[in-house]
């Protein structure tokens, strides 16, 4: 197993939101996952959204490590219902797979959200 990332506030803040939404079995999008969790970003600049991708990462990462399915899974982008770019570098470095086109990525998305909300809303 690798080293967590140690969570700030906003760690924190935008963990419990998306624990709350994969409880219900849900999805979110990033502006009101940011509203939500009170983290003062604005999607509309390249780099908050660097940050908020961060953010995300280091949650799913630490999940990942802890056995469990990568939590960002349920943050999805407003316009087009999918998971961002960054979501599936992660997802192939974590788990050691390959992701070589849009389908793949987003049968991987469909499926690793579903193991999020089966595995919260337990």
């Amino acid at each position: 197993m690798s080293e967590l990332v140690p969570y700030t506030e906003d760690h924190l803040r935008i963990k419990d939101v998306l624990i709350k939404v994969a409880k219900r079995k849900s999805v979110i999008n990033y502006t009101d996952l940011l509203k939500q969790s009170g983290v003062h970003l604005d999607m509309s600049n390249p780099h908050d959204r660097g940050v908020l991708g961060n953010l995300l990462g280091d949650i799913s990462w630490n999940e990942v490590q802890e056995g469990r399915p990568m939590l960002s899974s349920v943050a999805l982008h407003a316009g087009d219902f999918k998971q961002g770019g960054g979501f599936f570098d992660l997802a192939e470095e974590l788990y050691s797979i390959s992701l070589p086109s849009a389908d793949a990525e987003l049968k991987f998305g469909m499926d690793e959200m579903n193991k999020t909300h089966e595995f919260w809303s337990k």
